[in-house]
């Protein structure tokens, strides 16, 4: 029994040290949201950050040919049914604007500079995919410093000991250790997550005036 005690201590110690910060956890919490999108009779799932004024952020593989879009909080009534506003197929993104007004969910905080030196870490509705049951949970995962060695310069990598992203994942928001967003994920190539560099972002947004 004492020995069992000691093992699951251990555990905990392990987690907890590999956990992501306060400031992340909440940020993620609070912005992140399920993608939804209807291709016939298929329907595709994602994750998208609210970024404010009832837009939303994801990929542009996510909502592509779909002939609907929601995005939804899981484990509530929230849903808000979207159209495509931008897309940027180079960089795999796309803005996506609610029909209503959106309630209930916080936007994120853009970071001032793109981390070089700290850990990133990202979210998404994927776990639950893996057991088909799409957006029953929010899975924070990475940890890992950022690389920015890339033949393409809008997109970065990042690994880190809590995981990278998986099926369902795309969309998501990327934070640095402060909780502020630095871009959507994209992919992995299951060692590291990519991302999409928040300028990217940002340009697509003053093409549309905001």
């Amino acid at each position: 029994m004492r020995f069992l005690t000691t093992i699951l201590a251990a555990l905990l110690i392990v987690s907890s040290a590999f956990a992501a910060p306060p400031a992340v956890e909440k940020a993620a919490k609070d912005s992140t949201v399920l993608v939804k999108c209807k291709r016939g009779r298929m329907m595709a799932y994602g994750s998208a950050a609210y970024i404010g004024d009832s837009l939303f952020v994801t990929n542009f593989h996510v909502i592509e040919r779909a002939e609907s879009v929601t995005v939804n909080i899981p484990g509530t009534a929230v849903r808000y049914d979207c159209r495509v506003i931008a897309t940027n197929v180079k960089a795999d993104v796309a803005i996506l604007i609610s029909k209503n007004p959106v309630k209930r969910i916080k936007a994120v905080e853009f970071a001032v500079v793109t981390p070089r030196l700290s850990p990133v870490y990202a979210a998404g509705y994927g776990s639950s995919l893996q057991d088909k049951i799409p957006g029953e949970f929010l899975r924070v995962y990475g940890g890992g410093i950022p690389q920015f060695n890339m033949a393409n310069g809008s997109w970065y990598r990042f690994g880190g000991d809590e995981g990278c992203s998986i099926s369902g994942d795309s969309g998501g928001p990327a934070f640095n250790q402060d909780g502020k967003y630095i871009g959507p994920i994209w992919g992995t190539d299951r060692k590291n997550t990519y991302a999409v560099k928040s300028r990217v972002v940002i340009a697509m947004l003053a093409t549309l005036g905001l």
